[in-house]
């Protein structure tokens, strides 16, 4: 299980360095000058190894794995994600500044990079859950899994739907104004995202979360547009 534990003590991980100067910030030991691209390296390092124990783990520390996800879960569910508002108000004093005051843009830059690593970390956590759920039905089928096992695998799914505008807002963990912008910036629906059922919006999590691990600031970019 040691694999396992490395991989999601990183997911729970927020340790951000806000008052160093601006080529000396990390987030999670990663500096802001690397990139989100060297945070997502560092993860998938650690996923693998996690995958590779998964699939050899024995049926009766399924149940504990399924436990584990949803406590990840419910923390990442409490990072204090960099908001739309926040990153706006840098931008426009950074702007009304005539570019001036730099310390606004590094800022910027940085949250908008813990932004980014905090999404790549909810998109890791929603790869183990898909495979997680498969093996769990793997092992149904073998007879070898219990009641309990299956019911918090349902709930491991990653075809959740999201509803609605509101739904999009609580997801983002943005306003319902900036939710609004960006299904009307039409980003979501040319990527295969969100669709319409009758009057309403549904946008699929998985596919989602995949895009903004591709591009963590994409709907940023497009709702402020």
């Amino acid at each position: 299980m040691d694999d396992i534990v490395r991989f999601f003590d990183e997911l729970t991980k927020s340790n951000r360095t806000d008052n160093v100067p601006f080529h000396q910030r990390k987030y999670n030991g990663v500096v802001v000058t690397e990139s989100e691209l060297s945070y997502e390296k560092k993860i998938s390092s650690l996923y693998f190894a996690a995958v590779g124990h998964l699939l050899s783990l024995p049926t009766e520390s399924m149940g504990i794995v399924c436990t584990l996800v949803d406590e990840v879960g419910d923390c990442q569910g409490c990072f204090d994600v960099p908001s739309d508002e926040t990153l706006c108000s840098l931008m426009h004093d950074y702007k009304q500044s005539n570019h001036r005051v730099r310390t606004l843009k590094e800022d910027y830059d940085y949250l908008c990079f813990v932004r980014g690593c905090m999404r790549i970390q909810m998109c890791f956590l929603q790869k183990f859950k898909k495979l997680l759920q498969t093996k769990l039905k793997g092992v149904e089928e073998e007879g070898g899994v219990g009641d309990n096992e299956m019911m918090i695998a349902e709930t491991l799914s990653d075809n959740k739907v999201i509803k609605g505008v509101k739904g999009l807002a609580t997801h983002l963990k943005i306003g319902v104004t900036k939710a609004q912008n960006v299904l009307n910036s039409k980003v979501l629906q040319n990527n295969g995202v969100a669709y319409r059922v009758g009057n309403s919006w549904n946008i699929n999590a998985k596919k989602l979360d995949e895009l903004l691990s591709n591009n963590p600031n994409l709907l940023y970019e497009r709702a402020v547009e």
